[in-house]
């Protein structure tokens, strides 16, 4: 995808960070961090240098960056000995919160997509340090009843593999039973309603087991 600048009628095309920064509604600092790690992926939304001095940026490069709802990249893979960072995404009023370290840092997203990065970027800002000596872990807080119902079903999908795995065991119990008592494969798949090949595979299976035991 290519970027092109935009030049606003009446209005400057290049911008000074400051200027910047409060066009994206962004602090500062949050901003320059957040243009650091962008520059670094390569979407640079500075305009070409033309005089002595900090460089400015594009309108138009800017106003689409902020149209398509400030994206970060995929955060760089954090370095030894990283700070470890801890945030939490919850839903509220319609977007996401993410809380840094227990309410060290507060941003909101609308979308979890950008949430991991954009936290990322914040506690880089937060901790001033670096992105790359940031190892965050994000964890998303499902809404209390979303929650509920999904405790009940891993707790169910427990019970299931734990009755699969007793029907499996049983299966593998009357195949050992029926070859014991001089049944053929094929004459067992028959009885049991399975391909002689499963039966056969049951019956290695309970083998197995036995040696295992």
């Amino acid at each position: 995808m290519s970027y092109t600048s935009v030049p606003v009628e009446g209005t400057e095309t290049d911008l000074t960070a400051e200027q910047a920064a409060r066009r994206a509604g962004l602090s500062l600092s949050y901003f320059k961090n957040r243009m650091a790690v962008l520059n670094r992926s390569g979407r640079d939304l500075r305009a070409p240098r033309t005089e002595k001095g900090p460089r400015k940026y594009d309108l138009g490069l800017l106003d689409q960056w902020i149209e398509e709802g400030k994206p970060s990249p995929a955060a760089a893979e954090p370095t030894a000995g990283a700070k470890k960072v801890r945030a939490t995404a919850t839903r509220e009023n319609g977007q996401w919160k993410v809380t840094i370290d227990d309410e060290a840092g507060t941003l909101f997203c609308r979308s979890l997509d950008s949430a991991e990065r954009d936290a990322h970027v914040s506690a880089a800002t937060l901790y001033d340090l670096p992105a790359e000596e940031i190892d965050l872990k994000l964890t998303v807080a499902l809404p209390e009843d979303a929650a509920g119902l999904w405790v009940e079903a891993q707790k169910q999908r427990q019970i299931a593999d734990e009755a699969s795995k007793a029907a499996s065991a049983a299966s593998r119990r009357t195949v050992a039973a029926l070859k014991d008592d001089g049944f053929t494969f094929g004459d067992i798949g028959r009885m049991l309603g399975v391909s002689p090949g499963r039966a056969q595979q049951l019956a290695a299976g309970s083998q197995h087991v036995g040696t295992d035991e």
